[in-house]
């Protein structure tokens, strides 16, 4: 995998160069602005319309899509104009649509399965590869298919409870938990119920208790990524292994980041800044940044400015600092 620099230009008009995971540029091109890293395939923005680039980085193709996101498994998450919004389908690496671009929204798309919505105050609805629709109005917004299960919640249930359906409609765990991750090697991380009554742990893929941990544990991130998760304790939070154990703590946030390739981007609450971390909680990279810009593959890239968008710091894994300068994203 690559990753996306601008070596000279403007937003519009640039030369856009591909890092790989050592800092060297491996091609460049010419192009307005990039849509994504390199993967085989790479989507650029050339003449107003999404242009496909080969694994020799040239621009092979233009289509039809006007924006587009990845590559994610193969596939971009594309969009065409429509009114005053976009309307979203999956192009593959040929520019031909695999799925129309017809949903007001399109997210998670994991290689087998995606959720969209047609409508802006529409419910999510469960698609398979080819646009098919497998589950309807399951809800919840955001989660990924695990095990052949989804979690889901009732629309009409006001606290919002959420549960673990299966493909065909019916529930494996009926809506009970206020949070909980997708099932990873038949676990979930969730809490359940309020004040004095709740509680946080690891559940089996029948609902059932496997562990409960103790009142300081407040959250989970949403997803359990290469075997770990990130664990909220109020004062402190922690990384914690899919037996239940606090592989390390702190005074840092990582809530908002995932593990990829060992490293998570993690905020550190004095200073509020972020940096880079790995699962023994060592630093890789000092928390000296104002966001996040994007985490894919071994790549992690951070914006010092909080006013300035042009400017980035893509790291990779290993914690080095790979390019320190303007952004083609």
């Amino acid at each position: 995998m690559l990753f996306p620099i601008r070596l000279e230009g403007n937003y519009g008009e640039m030369q856009i160069g591909y890092l790989d995971s050592r800092g060297n540029v491996q091609f460049n091109v010419r192009a307005e602005s990039a849509f994504g890293p390199y993967d085989l395939t790479a989507a650029i923005k050339h003449c107003g319309r999404v242009a496909i680039m080969s694994k020799e980085g040239n621009r092979v193709l233009d289509t039809h899509g006007q924006i587009a996101d990845g590559p994610h498994f193969g596939r971009f998450i594309a969009g065409i104009k429509s009114a005053d919004d976009y309307c979203y389908g999956l192009l593959d690496a040929a520019g031909n649509w695999q799925v129309e671009a017809k949903f007001f929204d399109l997210i998670c798309w994991d290689g087998k399965f995606f959720s969209a919505k047609l409508e802006m105050f529409g419910e999510y609805s469960l698609y398979d590869a080819r646009g098919k629709v497998l589950l309807e109005n399951y809800a919840l917004v955001g989660s990924l298919v695990s095990e052949e299960l989804i979690v889901a919640d009732l629309a009409k249930d006001r606290k919002g409870r959420r549960g673990f359906r299966k493909l065909n409609g019916d529930w494996q765990i009926k809506p009970r938990f206020d949070s909980a991750t997708p099932f990873v090697k038949g676990r979930s991380f969730v809490t359940e119920g309020l004040g004095k009554a709740r509680r946080a742990g690891i559940i089996d893929i029948n609902g059932k208790w496997l562990h409960q941990f103790p009142k300081k544990v407040q959250g989970f991130c949403d997803e359990v990524s290469e075997n770990v998760i990130g664990v909220y304790q109020g004062k402190t939070s922690g990384l914690m292994n899919l037996e239940g154990d606090l592989l390390c703590e702190g005074e840092w946030n990582p809530m908002d980041g995932k593990v990829i390739g060992g490293v998570i981007p993690t905020l550190k609450f004095k200073g509020k800044k972020y940096g880079l971390m790995d699962i023994q909680g060592n630093w890789r990279v000092k928390p000296e940044y104002e966001t996040v810009v994007a985490q894919v593959g071994p790549f992690v890239a951070f914006r010092r400015d909080p006013v300035g968008f042009d400017e980035i710091v893509v790291a990779n894994t290993s914690g080095s600092i790979l390019w320190d300068g303007p952004a083609a994203l």
